[in-house]
């Protein structure tokens, strides 16, 4: 989806997920008509949480507000009234927020192939993980029903071999992704560095560490940005890939 709509002015593409904005309602509505019609010609269609026409809207985590000043934060009143911490993951970056992108994506496979949605919450969350044990098992100590009687009482598994099994599960899977994709641990970025930034196509220079794990504040011709450290590479080595 990012790539289909990657050349539009005023649009911002997260998985599945798509935000047009314009600084007034002209500029937005011709954006989105164009929008629209480029998802119409590759025969793409869009499903019924549509919203048209907010000043506000929370997207992937974010709340932005458009056509204003901003409202009070209510979340993070929220937040400090029952003493928690709200650490955002970057922006761009889905792969950091790994455990519901997956969870939402096993649900929508889910509901594409069984159109009943209680029907097919009952079979994932009977069928047994990698580590052996199902999620209803997990949670409530016994299979999904339908079960004899006798198998109703709740009978949890032995907690810590299970998370001796799950962490070897996790293990491997990080030691197979790894070696598919190549993975290894980035340098740190210093003050000062010229970096690129591959969501933006623009070039930066590092202001600093974030206050979120992981994260740098680069300053570029759009202002400063958050950026997740795999999003920028050295200025100096895009420049000699390009030329080669």
């Amino acid at each position: 989806m990012s790539q289909l709509l990657d050349n539009y002015d005023g649009v911002i593409c997260h998985a599945d997920d798509i935000l047009v904005f314009g600084r007034d309602k002209m500029e937005h509505d011709q954006r989105l008509r164009q929008v629209l019609q480029k998802l119409q010609s590759e025969g793409l269609t869009l499903n019924e949480k549509c919203e048209f026409g907010k000043g506000e809207m929370l997207f992937v985590g974010h709340s932005k507000w458009f056509g204003g000043r901003p409202k009070q934060d209510t979340f993070r009143n929220f937040a400090r009234e029952f003493k928690f911490i709200h650490t955002t993951s970057s922006p761009h970056y889905p792969q950091a927020n790994w455990e519901a992108e997956r969870a939402v994506r096993t649900l929508k496979g889910l509901w594409k192939k069984e159109r009943d949605y209680s029907k097919a919450l009952l079979v994932y969350r009977a069928t047994p993980l990698e580590h052996g044990f199902s999620p209803s098992q997990l949670l409530m100590g016994r299979r999904s029903l339908p079960q004899p009687p006798g198998n109703l009482s709740p009978v949890w598994p032995n907690l810590k071999e299970f998370r001796k099994k799950d962490e070897a599960v996790r293990e491997r899977q990080a030691i197979n992704y790894n070696q598919r994709h190549g993975s290894c641990p980035l340098p740190k970025l210093h003050v000062g560095q010229k970096v690129w930034l591959a969501t933006e196509h623009v070039h930066g220079s590092v202001i600093g560490p974030a206050h979120t794990p992981r994260s740098y504040l680069v300053d570029t011709s759009r202002g400063m940005l958050r950026r997740n450290r795999p999003s920028t590479s050295n200025w100096i080595c895009h420049k000699i890939w390009k030329i080669v």
